[in-house]
Formats: structure tokens, C-alpha cells, sequence
């Protein structure tokens, strides 16, 4: 037979024994939550990419139909941005023609990763022809830079996070 003594000893371990149970599967369960995030941050980086070669696409059939890049809708600082609250669509005219199926938009879409374009005429920073700059400003994992420079200025270094595609006709 036990004695008061001894079941309280068996009972000190067995309330032990459940807290070591529930604290290893709360990790268990924190564990599995860090690898869904790297998983959907993996996901939402491939769609970026995906948006970008669309993008580029539209920018290029843009441009060798028209010979030139659509205007810029001004949202942010002087860019067309996919956090437009105006309602006219981020790269609207792209849409229009039928090049983009969709308005493209970050899949977070926050203060921090978003898209955004603006057209810059013949001359700016030093550049002799007209261009273009694409730039999702942040990936959530390490990615490609991209290309974006003219002589006085590099557009990578606005969003070293990010993306940036300039095109020139």
C-alpha cells in the first residue's frame, strides 16, 4: 500500500509528467506554425516573380506598339504604387490593353511590400532616352536585386529588399 507520503510524491511527478507533455506540444505546434510562415513567405516570393515577368512583358508589348511607357498615375511621391487607394488600378492603362489580365499587387500589399512604376522622360538622371523602373520594394526572403541605374542615379538602392527592372526603348 502507498502511504500519504508516497502519493503525494506520485502525484508531484505526475503534474510534472503533464507539464513536460503540454510544453512539448506547444513547441511542437510553434515549430510547425515558424515552418507554415517560411512556407507561405516562399510562396508569396514566387508570385512576386511571377508578377515581375508578366509585368515586363506588358511594359515591352507596351512600348514596341505604342513606343513609349505608360504615364504615370501619381499615388506616392511621384510613382504609380499598388497601395492606389484612388481606385484607378495600379498600372490601369497595361490592364486596359489587354496585356495584364489582372491588376497585379503585392500579395502583402502593406506599408512595406508593395509595388510600384513610374515613367521618366529623356534626360532624367542623366539617362538619354525614356524609361521605366518596375520595383517590388521588398521580397520577405533573400532575393535578386535586379538592374536600374543611370548615370546620377541607382534605383536598386531604394529597394535593396526588393526588386528593380528599368526598361528603355
Amino acid at each position: 500500500m502507498l502511504t500519504q507520503e508516497n502519493g503525494e510524491v506520485n502525484l508531484t511527478i505526475l503534474w510534472i509528467g503533464r507539464a513536460i507533455i503540454v510544453a512539448a506540444f506547444i513547441f511542437c505546434l510553434v515549430a510547425i506554425m515558424i515552418l507554415f510562415n517560411r512556407h507561405w513567405n516562399r510562396v508569396r516570393d514566387y508570385r512576386r516573380a511571377s508578377d515581375i515577368q508578366a509585368i515586363q512583358n506588358a511594359l515591352n508589348l507596351y512600348n514596341s506598339q505604342l513606343g513609349t511607357y505608360p504615364a504615370t498615375q501619381v499615388d506616392l511621391d511621384g510613382w504609380d504604387t499598388s497601395l492606389d487607394a484612388s481606385g484607378n488600378g495600379f498600372l490601369k492603362e497595361i490592364k486596359d490593353k489587354g496585356w495584364l489580365s489582372l491588376n497585379p499587387f503585392d500579395p502583402k500589399n502593406d506599408a512595406s511590400h508593395y509595388y510600384r512604376y513610374r515613367y521618366f522622360p529623356a534626360g532624367s538622371f542623366g539617362c538619354t532616352k525614356p524609361f521605366a523602373v518596375f520595383q517590388v520594394m521588398q521580397f520577405e526572403l533573400p532575393g535578386i536585386p535586379g538592374k536600374g541605374a543611370c548615370p546620377a542615379k541607382d534605383f536598386t538602392q531604394e529597394a535593396p529588399l526588393g526588386f528593380t527592372l528599368k526598361v528603355d526603348g
